[in-house]
């Protein structure tokens, strides 16, 4: 997991959180918290811009934020950091 995060490898994270025991967590923790977010996030850009960070898990997959967001019609593009 750290080295996928390191990595910024969503895929990986993404897949590592829906494997075995973790996934009934994962949807609920993760997945249904993301569905609930679109609409809060789509009100807050929609009226002053905005900064929006959330844990990696959040990201990845078919229910991840980007995918949602994108689904919406937003582009969401990544912000890198330079320092390690």
């Amino acid at each position: 997991m750290t080295t996928a995060y390191l990595e910024q490898d969503l895929p990986t994270i993404h897949r590592l959180n829906e494997q075995g025991n973790a996934r009934s967590f994962f949807d609920i923790a993760v997945n249904e918290r993301n569905r609930d977010w679109i609409p809060v996030i789509v009100k807050m850009i929609a009226t002053q811009p905005t900064f929006i960070a959330m844990g990696a898990g959040h990201l990845g997959g078919d229910q991840g934020l980007i995918h949602l967001l994108r689904k919406q019609g937003y582009s969401v593009l990544p912000v890198f950091s330079t320092t390690n």
